[in-house]
C-alpha cells in the first residue's frame, strides 16, 4: 500500500461519519488515530480538522466541477473527494499526488469503482485552481468555511475591518486551550483575555493534566463559565454538560460546594463525562435528558 492512503481512507471515513451521522469529531479523531505512528497520526487529524473547518468552501469549489448536486454522490466517495478537495485547495498539495492517493483510499474503502469519477473530479479541482490567478488559490482568511447566514449575521454585527479580524482570528492556527483550575494563567499572564484560560503546546499541556493543574478546554468554553458565575454554595444546572468541561469550571468557581447538576441527552457522552470528573476529583449529579423539554420544575436552579 501506498504511503498515506491508509491515512487518507481513515480520514474519510471519519469526515463521512461527522457529516451524514452528526458524530462527534473530538472522540472519533482520537479513537480512529490510535493505530498510527505519530507522523500519521497527525497527518490523519489535520486532514479530518481542517476538512471540517473549510467544509463549505471546498463543498463549493467541488461542486463547480461536478455534473450533479454533491448530495447525490454516494457518501463515501463525497468524503474521499471532500478529502482531496482539502488537499488541493487548503494544503497546496501536488495535485498528482492527492489524485493518485484519493483514488487508492477510494479503493481501500470499498468504493474502487468510482476511481475514475473521482480522478476526473479531482483533476478538473485542480484544473481550476491552476487556471486561478496566483495568490488567489485559496485564502483562509477570506474562505472563512462558515455557512453563508451566520457570514452575513456575524458581518452585520461587526461591519468592516472588525469582521475581517474576527473572520480572520478564526481561522488562526492556535496551541491546545487550557483552562488553569487556580483560575490564573502561568506567570500570571492572561494571553487570550479571559480569565484562567491559555493555549498552550501540546507536551505542555499534557504536563499540565496530568499534574492535575489544569484541564484542556478551548478558551471561549472558559468564558462560558465565567459568565455564569457560580457562587459556593449555590444550585447549578450545566444543560448540556458532555464532555465536562464546562462543568469541571462551574464546580471549581463553586469550590467543590452547592449542588451542581450536569445534564446531556446522549447517555453515553454523559458516562463519559462522569468517569473524566471524577479522575478531577468533581462531585455533581448526573441527569440523562433533553434540554428542549427538562424534566425539572422552574426555577429550582439558581444558575443555568
Amino acid at each position: 500500500m501506498k504511503s498515506g492512503v491508509a491515512v487518507r481512507a481513515a480520514a474519510a471515513e471519519i469526515v463521512r461519519r461527522i457529516t451524514d451521522e452528526g458524530a462527534y469529531s473530538n472522540v472519533l479523531v482520537r479513537a480512529a488515530g490510535a493505530d498510527f505512528d505519530t507522523r500519521d497520526r497527525r497527518a490523519f487529524e489535520h486532514l479530518v480538522r481542517s476538512t471540517i473547518r473549510y467544509l463549505v468552501p471546498i463543498d463549493r469549489a467541488l461542486q463547480r466541477v461536478l455534473d450533479r448536486p454533491l448530495d447525490d454522490v454516494d457518501p463515501t466517495v463525497r468524503a474521499v473527494l471532500r478529502v482531496g478537495g482539502e488537499e488541493l485547495l487548503v494544503d497546496g498539495t501536488e495535485s498528482y499526488a492527492v489524485v493518485d492517493t484519493a483514488v487508492e483510499a477510494a479503493r481501500l474503502s470499498g468504493s474502487g469503482r468510482a476511481a475514475g469519477f473521482i480522478n476526473g473530479v479531482l483533476r478538473a479541482l485542480a484544473r481550476t485552481i491552476e487556471a486561478t490567478e496566483s495568490g488567489n488559490r485559496f485564502d483562509p482568511t477570506r474562505n472563512f468555511g462558515i455557512p453563508t447566514w451566520m457570514f452575513r449575521h456575524i458581518a452585520a454585527a461587526l461591519p468592516g475591518e472588525s469582521g475581517s479580524e474576527f473572520f480572520a482570528a478564526s481561522n488562526t492556527a492556535t496551541g491546545v486551550g487550557v483552562r488553569y483550575r487556580s483560575g490564573e494563567t502561568a506567570h500570571g499572564c492572561d494571553d487570550v483575555g479571559i480569565a484562567g484560560a491559555a493555549y498552550v503546546r501540546p507536551d505542555e499541556a499534557a504536563a499540565l493534566k496530568r499534574r492535575g493543574e489544569a484541564d484542556l478546554i478551548d478558551p471561549a468554553s472558559t468564558a462560558v463559565g465565567l459568565a455564569v458565575a457560580p457562587l459556593p454554595g449555590s444550585r447549578v444546572l450545566d444543560l448540556a454538560a458532555a464532555p465536562g468541561g464546562k462543568t469541571a469550571h462551574l464546580s471549581d468557581q463553586m469550590n467543590g460546594t452547592g449542588h451542581l447538576v450536569a445534564a446531556d441527552r446522549n447517555h453515553r457522552r454523559l458516562t463519559r463525562t462522569q468517569r473524566r470528573l471524577a479522575l478531577m476529583g468533581v462531585e455533581a449529579h448526573y441527569l440523562a435528558m433533553d434540554g428542549r423539554a427538562p424534566a425539572l420544575r422552574p426555577a429550582s436552579f439558581d444558575r443555568v
